[in-house]
């Protein structure tokens, strides 16, 4: 059972993040249901990370992208609803694909932020495009994906 909050938090995730490798069509879902190990992370770098996060993501590998999150974020859904939430995003949403860059990397305390710019293709043929900030954290050695916060323009 995940708590409004998390749910929130998630739901904007998914919002943010979902597929985010330029990707044209729609992934196909995960259909393993038994998650796998916690993997490494290959990236060297916080901004490394992300792409891989958003990478698995886009192909639909959900259990990859789980374990890419920081052990607090993990702690609030499990690996099941992850994967639930993220294959019906790109359904409901009629996503055709993502495609994204990051913008800046800057330390924060133990952290790092990584603002990225994201663009969502809709079918049949929006868009829109927002920036997002990206807390990555330390943790066992390897970088991982906290939280996510959508960066709004200041209103006149």
């Amino acid at each position: 059972m995940i708590t409004a909050q998390a749910r929130y938090r998630l739901v904007l995730f998914c919002v943010l993040l979902v597929g985010l490798s330029a990707c044209t069509s729609q992934p196909s879902p995960s259909t393993s249901n038994t998650p796998t190990a916690t993997p490494s992370p290959t990236g060297e770098t916080a901004s490394q990370v992300v792409d891989e996060y958003f990478r698995s993501l886009s192909t639909a590998d959900y259990d990859r992208a789980y374990f890419l999150q920081a052990k607090q974020a993990r702690d609030q859904i499990s690996v099941e609803d992850f994967r639930e939430i993220n294959r019906l995003s790109w359904e409901k949403m009629m996503i055709a694909g993502q495609s994204w860059k990051v913008i800046s990397e800057s330390p924060s305390g133990s952290a790092m932020l990584v603002e990225t710019e994201i663009t969502t293709l809709f079918q049949p043929g929006n868009s829109v495009t927002k920036r997002a900030l990206y807390t990555v954290v330390r943790e066992d050695g390897a970088w991982r994906v906290d939280r996510v916060e959508e960066i709004r323009p200041p209103t006149p």
